[in-house]
């Protein structure tokens, strides 16, 4: 039975096969990890693994192309295929982010502890950054939390685009809702915000790096739960969805709701 798991951090075995300003810079050096675990999927080393091949891109920069993949029902189902960069420095090889090599092309800009990554035709809104803070402060005194953990906050058209910056070629997820949506995510085990069309205001993801070292239990729903009263969702405040869930409870009265949510999984 696989089990799930999330790596904190990176022990110095691993470590050393990454370049050092890699190592030095992100608290986890594998940002494609870190990007899908805030998917709630992990496939280090659950998912099967096809190489697919390797290739020199510049004098001293090569390529790995692999596929990552599941079995259902006899048939192969791919789950991510990743382009992973590798330097060559003097006589030894070594894994280096595909954001280090492409956040050049990115503009970025600091407000408070966050750092926005935006592409540069972006225009970027200072006043929801500065809105940010202010409830990020508020809610902060509300539940007397004191961590400042700095965060990265990436902005894209869509969270296909947000994962290109990793060298995410393609990944499952993607294909399970509609393209054109508000979506975010947050990777708790390295603090980054990932806003697709949220803009710089996704505080509902914000919350979720917020409350992670409240560790007694396991209440994930109870944190989203936090993250929707306070953060809203989807760019909408939690009052919006108050009449719609109405609505649907009055359309659909078979549900009962003494059963809990596990009772329609």
């Amino acid at each position: 039975i696989k089990q799930k798991c999330s790596i904190k951090k990176m022990d110095s075995k691993l470590k050393s096969y990454w370049d050092g300003s890699d190592t030095t810079t992100y608290v986890l050096p594998d940002l494609i990890y870190v990007f899908k675990n805030s998917f709630g999927s992990v496939f280090y080393p659950m998912s099967n693994e096809i190489f697919l091949g390797i290739n020199k891109r510049d004098t001293n920069l090569y390529e790995i192309k692999t596929m990552f993949y599941e079995i259902e029902d006899s048939i192969m189902l791919p789950t991510l295929i990743i382009s992973q960069p590798i330097i060559k420095k003097n006589f030894s090889y070594k894994l280096v982010n595909a954001f280090t090599l492409y956040k050049n092309s990115l503009d970025s800009k600091n407000v408070g502890n966050i750092t926005y990554y935006f592409p540069k035709d972006y225009q970027f809104n200072d006043g929801l950054a500065n809105r940010l803070l202010k409830e990020i402060n508020e809610f902060k005194i509300i539940f007397s939390i004191s961590n400042d953990y700095p965060i990265k906050y990436f902005i894209g058209s869509s969270m296909t685009e947000i994962a290109s910056w990793f060298g995410i070629d393609y990944f499952e997820s993607d294909y399970n809702c509609s393209m054109d949506i508000i979506e975010g995510r947050a990777s708790k085990n390295a603090n980054y915000i990932y806003s697709a069309q949220g803009g710089e205001n996704y505080f509902h993801e914000i919350i979720h790096i917020l409350v992670k070292d409240f560790s007694k239990g396991n209440y994930n729903l109870f944190n989203e739960g936090v993250a929707c009263y306070f953060g809203g969702h989807l760019g909408k405040p939690y009052s919006s969805y108050i009449p719609i869930l109405k609505e649907f409870l009055n359309e659909n009265q078979w549900i009962d709701l003494s059963k809990g949510l596990t009772g329609y999984e």
